[in-house]
């Protein structure tokens, strides 16, 4: 099932999929976590079996080739292999004091981040949205027109690392080759600086560009 979780002025999809048990996991799941931008891993923290999940839920992530980013890429990592972010949700919060969520990290590990959540409260999941979409390094960019007031409506989302050339190809290709440089106001040293296609953006800059 699909659906979109707002943030802010974007919306970042989330495909629930069915639950991963033992002797049987949807063959479609793996390519789509390899496909995936991230991979959310949901427990629950009150059951007595969260070794034994955590371990199915490992092994899925081996078979779809990804590996959590918050780990280091084994020398001989094979090409196809895909650094990721991977986070661990443990829901159920609203019937924990803390002491389920406490043998569920212990479970997990110290190399996956957990947070504890609530789809019956909404615990957690308020931050959620600002943490993964920090995990995803994602920028929105905001099109500015010459003697017009920025479109702080509809943001482009760009990479991490983006620059001010990347941001002109998602406006137009044609811009993108006629560019001749860009005013900045955001992350600049003041309002309107000129600045060059290599500039790297950050999130939240406005743009204006010229061709």
């Amino acid at each position: 099932m699909r659906g979109l979780m707002k943030f802010g002025d974007v919306q970042v999809q989330l495909v629930d999929t069915p639950a991963v048990a033992e002797g049987h996991t949807e063959p479609y799941l793996p390519n789509l976590a390899h496909d995936a931008d991230g991979v959310l891993l949901v427990l629950d923290v009150t059951a007595d079996d969260t070794p034994h999940a955590v371990g199915l839920l490992r092994e899925l992530l081996a078979r779809a080739r990804v590996w959590p980013r918050t780990q280091p890429l084994p020398p001989d990592a094979p090409p196809f292999l895909q650094p990721k972010p991977v986070l661990v949700l443990g829901n159920k919060a609203e019937d924990d004091d803390g002491t389920f969520a406490a043998l569920a990290r212990e479970g997990i590990g110290a190399d996956l981040p957990f947070f504890p959540v609530s789809t019956v409260t909404g615990e957690g999941l308020e931050a959620l949205r600002e943490i993964l979409f920090r995990e995803l390094k994602r920028i929105r960019v905001y099109g500015k027109e010459p003697g017009k007031k920025p479109d702080l409506e509809r943001p482009f989302v760009l990479s991490e690392g983006a620059t001010i050339h990347d941001f002109a190809g998602h406006v137009h290709k044609e811009i993108a080759e006629r560019l001749k440089f860009a005013r900045l106001w955001g992350h600049a040293k003041f309002d309107g600086q000129q600045v060059d296609r290599h500039h790297v953006l950050s999130d939240k800059d406005v743009v204006e560009l010229h061709a």
